[in-house]
């Protein structure tokens, strides 16, 4: 009991953390259920996390989703890593940091862009990439204005599409 109550508390610590510039990055528990609630179509969804720090989201959803096709010896799995995972990131460290990520678990292609997601480059960019699902942890604080971020993403991806978002409202 002590052991388990310790691993809860860690768990719960771990996940609360201090967002720094606004960032929170979502543990790997989180970014399996939210994947497992959007149903993905490994063959045909493309997957958008506009505020993907380090890649979490993305990486989960290139492992189901490869997974799903049969393996990454596939056809499909190379289009899952060309053309159907794609990201943004304001800040420049983290980009970086995602892009390694995305290259360290093989994605092939990095389809991350380093902008502004509040941006209308970023909304250009976003509707270019015909987005059928969206996985995305956006900034809590006001100051990064993630009700902007959340609305350009809605308003950009494919109609019918859908989203999951961990999202809390700001005090």
């Amino acid at each position: 009991y002590p052991l388990r109550r310790q691993r809860q508390m860690c768990i719960r610590d771990s996940y609360k953390g201090t967002a720094k510039n606004g960032q929170v990055f979502t543990p790997d528990h989180i970014t399996s259920f939210m994947y497992k609630l959007l149903n993905i179509d490994a063959k045909k969804d493309r997957v958008l996390d506009a505020a993907c720090g380090s890649g979490a989201f993305l990486t989960k959803a290139m492992s189901y989703m490869i997974k799903e096709v049969g393996g990454p010896n596939t056809l499909e799995a190379e289009n899952i890593m060309s053309s159907q995972l794609y990201g943004i990131e304001i800040d420049k460290r983290i980009f970086s940091l995602a892009c390694a990520n995305m290259l360290i678990h093989k994605d092939g292609k990095t389809n991350l862009e380093q902008m502004d997601s509040t941006s209308e480059e970023a909304a250009e960019w976003i509707k270019s990439k015909n987005i059928t699902k969206v996985l995305m942890n956006p900034p809590y604080e006001k100051k990064y204005h993630p009700e902007i971020i959340i609305k350009n993403v809605l308003d950009n991806i494919e109609p019918h599409s859908q989203a999951c978002l961990l999202y809390t409202s700001p005090s």
